[in-house]
Formats: structure tokens, C-alpha cells, sequence
């Protein structure tokens, strides 16, 4: 049994620290017992630095607050600028290049947020149908130029799918004016009451039994005369 690790890996900050403490893992590739064409040992080696890299966030970071607008809604578009230590940059030039589905091209500058180190913000408006191109450069005081792209899709899905909040001020509006009223949580208890006490659109059920209707012994009626009648011509009367 092994009585010493033989990889051990730690996260540190916003990557990975990888420790292989042996000294013999070049015999993986050149002992005579391993095939010169053998890609193991690469291979190793390949996956080992690209897990080690894969979760490190790149020095341009761009976010939409939403993916999917319809013409003429204003996106906010972030982006988050770091140095190669990963410290947040606040002196960068970022500028955004919105490309329309027809081609069209249009630059927008990111302001820094004042309130968060190292990101910039913009609004963009897709006004047009289709997936929109976001393509951002920033440029570091130090004349290093970062770029990345991210993606927005205007399309009409109906007034529904956006801003379905409550509008409480259009709601009292349309009580008022229809002589109705406007309630909430805290006082829907007195709905019941109200209804109660209200005269609009009241409905009032009488119940009768069927005999008591004038129509049914009429009928009645008819139909023993219509009989008599019958039989008497028959002469079974």
C-alpha cells in the first residue's frame, strides 16, 4: 500500500495548485519497456495542465442581466476587467461593438461602475429580430488589449414573458373607475363581506317545484282532453 500521496491538488484563489512529488515520471515515456510511440505519458501531462486551467476565469468576464429581449428592450451588458494577477482594473478602455442580424454595427463605451472594482457597464437595445453579437475590447492602461464576445436574441414572445409585475397604481385606477375595489393580501379578508354588502350584479334564484308551474297543467290538461277525444271518436269512450 502507498504510504504517500502521489498527486495532490488545492484550490488557490481563482485557480488550481497541483503538487506530483515524485521523480520518476519520465520513465512513463523512455523505460524499454514502453513504446516509443505510446502517447500515454502526453497525454498525462496534457489533461493534468488543462485541469488546472480550465476553471480559471479569463482576464475579460461579460454577463447579461437577461439573454433573450424583444426588439427595442434595453439590455445591460457587464463586464469584468482584471489583470493577470486577477486584481480588478478600474483605468481600462472598454468599448462594446453591438453587430445586428442584417450587419449592422454600432459601438457603445463601458463606463466602470463606481461601486464595484474592476466592471464596466453598458445599455444595449437589440432593435432589431434576430441573435445580436456583442463583441467587447478593453484596453489596460498598460496597452494590453483583451477581447471577448457574448450573445443576445431579440424575438417576440408576447408581452407576457416580460414585465410581468404587478402594476398595483393601474389596478386601483381601473377599481375606481369601474366601481369596484382594490385588495392585497392584508386585506382580502374582507372580500366575502363585500360581496356581501354589494348591489351590483346581484342574482336572485327562485327555486319552485314543477307542479307548481301554470304551463305544466295546461299541458296536462291538453293532453288528457286530446285522449278523451280520441277514444270518443273511436267510439272507446
Amino acid at each position: 500500500a502507498l504510504t504517500q500521496p502521489l498527486l495532490v491538488y488545492h484550490r488557490f484563489g481563482l485557480g488550481t495548485a497541483i503538487a506530483l512529488p515524485i521523480q520518476d515520471s519520465w520513465l512513463w515515456q523512455m523505460h524499454a519497456d514502453v513504446a516509443v510511440e505510446d502517447p500515454t505519458y502526453r497525454t498525462f501531462w496534457r489533461q493534468l495542465l488543462r485541469w488546472a486551467t480550465s476553471e480559471a476565469p479569463g482576464r475579460l468576464a461579460l454577463s447579461l442581466d437577461e439573454d433573450l429581449v424583444t426588439p427595442g428592450h434595453a439590455v445591460t451588458l457587464r463586464a469584468e476587467v482584471v489583470d493577470s494577477a486577477h486584481a480588478a482594473l478600474n483605468d481600462a478602455s472598454v468599448v462594446a461593438t453591438l453587430v445586428s442580424p442584417g450587419g449592422a454595427v454600432r459601438d457603445l463605451p463601458l463606463e466602470w461602475a463606481v461601486e464595484r472594482d474592476g466592471e464596466y457597464r453598458a445599455r444595449i437595445v437589440p432593435d432589431s429580430l434576430g441573435l445580436h453579437t456583442i463583441r467587447v475590447r478593453a484596453t489596460t492602461r498598460a496597452g494590453e488589449l483583451l477581447s471577448d464576445s457574448i450573445f443576445v436574441r431579440a424575438a417576440d414572445h408576447g408581452t407576457e414573458m416580460f414585465d410581468a409585475g404587478m402594476r398595483a397604481s393601474l389596478l386601483k385606477r381601473i377599481a375606481e373607475e369601474t366601481g369596484g375595489k382594490f385588495y392585497t393580501p392584508s386585506s382580502v379578508s374582507t372580500l366575502p363581506a363585500d360581496l356581501a354588502l354589494s348591489k351590483r350584479g346581484v342574482t336572485v334564484i327562485n327555486e319552485m317545484d314543477l307542479w307548481d308551474m301554470p304551463i305544466v297543467f295546461l299541458l296536462l290538461v291538453t293532453l288528457v282532453s286530446a285522449e278523451w277525444l280520441y277514444r270518443k271518436r273511436r267510439g272507446l269512450a
